[in-house]
Formats: structure tokens, C-alpha cells, sequence
């Protein structure tokens, strides 16, 4: 922080999937949210290319997440979702369900060291630098960064980023899953099915309790039943819906 405020920050802009940046962030912040039963409910379910420096806004989203899961109670929920502003400009935005900030103390937020103190819960919103080092990163990407807030209703932190269009440049090395054809044969379908009948009867959203039920698939006996897993977490994680329902419907491989 003290780095970027006596030197201007210089950024290494790139279009990118912000879909494969998400994707990145929920696995690093996933034992957080598996520790506190945190359902996270990812409704960016279309791919989204935006211009920024890549690793900056990894290291955003990680800050953002790590304190929504933090501050939510246990069993709740943090919900992410986009908003289009223009043809070049989107919105991303974390809910969490915790017990929110005083409109007194919103001010407050993104100062380095500042902490904030629930007052109902007696417990401390401890913003310590990660908030000032988003703020700092986002203006230096000429965007916007700001918090929505009520004392019992939970707070959600946004931020702008630079959209583009999908033809444009994109880093596809690193981008979404490619749809690789899955292989199942008779018996691994049938294995299957009692828990893509649990998953169907999820939302597309429910990241939490679709992975839990993949996370009981025992792929040890089945050979070609860790690489379907594994797409199917990263469908969910990046909301490709079209991929969760291509590898969801087991009758394609019979």
C-alpha cells in the first residue's frame, strides 16, 4: 500500500475471462466457505471478458470474498453477481449475510487500518489493509469501488471493471473449460445417477451443496470419473450453465 501511494501503479492490462478469474478466486477462498457451511450462489452464469491486470483482480475478489465469508453467519449465504452498466462498463458485486455497517461507519471503510465494530453482534469488521489495497487497485484501473450497507442486512461491496467483447483479443490459453468430450461407460452412468439426481434438484447456483454432493462421488473404482467431476466443479464455479447441463445429462453417454 505504502509502495503504490509513492509511486504511480502501473498495471499489465489484458483481456481476460473474468468467468476463469471467479473460477480461480472460489478455489483458493473454498475451505473458508466449507468451514462456516457458506452457500455461495454465483450468478455471473455468462461468459464475461473484461480488461484489467489479471492478477490485481484475483487478489481483489480474494479480499472481497475472504470478508463476506468472514462476516456471514454460519449456514448463510454470499451471492455474486454482475450488473451491465453500459456497452463498456460492468458491475460486480459480493453479498454477504452478515450483520452489516452502520451508514456512519460506511465512511470509514476503506481507510488503511480503520476497523469497524458491529455494535448488535460486539463483534470487529477488521479491514485492516485489504479493503484500502482494493480501493487502490481498482482506481488504478480507472474504475469504481463502493459498499451497500444496513445494520442487520448484510453488506455488499462492488466494484467496476472495463468490458469487452468476447471477440476482441481474448487470453483463450486461460480462458473458460473447453468442452472436451467426457467418456462414461454402462457402469460408471449407473454409479452416477442417485447423485446427478440429487444435483438436478439444485439451482444451477448452489455452489456449495452441488460440490458437496460431487465431493462424495468416490472416482477410485472409475477411471473416467475424476475428469468428469472435475468439469463439472469448474462448470459451476465459472456458471457455464450449458457445460453443468451437457455433463449433467448422463443419457448423452449411453
Amino acid at each position: 500500500i505504502q509502495k503504490s501511494e509513492n509511486t504511480e501503479i502501473k498495471l499489465n492490462l489484458e483481456n481476460y475471462s473474468f468467468n476463469k478469474i471467479l473460477s480461480d478466486v472460489l478455489l483458493e477462498v473454498e475451505t473458508l466457505y466449507e468451514a462456516k457451511n457458506i452457500q455461495i450462489k454465483n450468478l455471473i452464469n455468462q461468459e464475461l471478458i473484461v480488461r484489467c491486470e489479471v492478477e490485481s483482480i484475483k487478489r481483489v475478489l480474494v479480499n472481497l470474498l475472504t470478508n463476506a465469508i468472514k462476516y456471514s453467519h454460519t449456514n448463510g449465504i454470499v451471492t455474486i453477481k454482475k450488473e451491465i452498466l453500459s456497452e463498456t462498463k460492468v458491475k460486480i458485486s459480493i453479498t454477504d449475510s452478515g450483520e452489516g455497517i452502520s451508514e456512519e461507519n460506511i465512511k470509514h471503510i476503506f481507510k488503511k487500518f480503520s476497523q469497524i465494530i458491529a455494535k448488535k453482534s460486539g463483534s470487529t469488521r477488521s479491514t485492516g489493509l485489504g479493503l484500502a489495497f482494493c480501493k487502490k487497485y481498482i482506481e488504478a484501473h480507472g474504475d469504481k469501488i463502493g459498499i451497500n450497507s444496513k445494520i442487520d442486512k448484510g453488506a455488499e461491496f462492488w466494484f467496476t471493471l472495463t468490458k469487452v467483447k468476447i471477440n476482441q483479443d481474448i487470453n483463450t490459453e486461460n480462458s473458460t473449460h473447453q468442452k472436451d468430450k467426457i467418456k462414461l461407460n454402462t457402469y460408471e452412468i449407473e454409479y452416477l445417477k442417485p447423485f446427478v439426481d440429487q444435483i438436478k434438484k439444485l439451482s444451477f447456483f448452489e455452489i456449495g451443496e452441488i460440490k458437496k454432493i460431487i465431493d462424495n462421488i468416490n472416482d477410485s473404482s472409475y477411471k473416467n470419473i475424476s475428469s468428469w467431476k472435475e468439469s463439472l466443479k469448474e462448470a459451476i464455479y465459472i456458471g457455464n450453465q450449458e457445460l453443468f447441463n451437457q455433463l449433467t445429462n448422463l443419457d448423452q453417454y449411453e
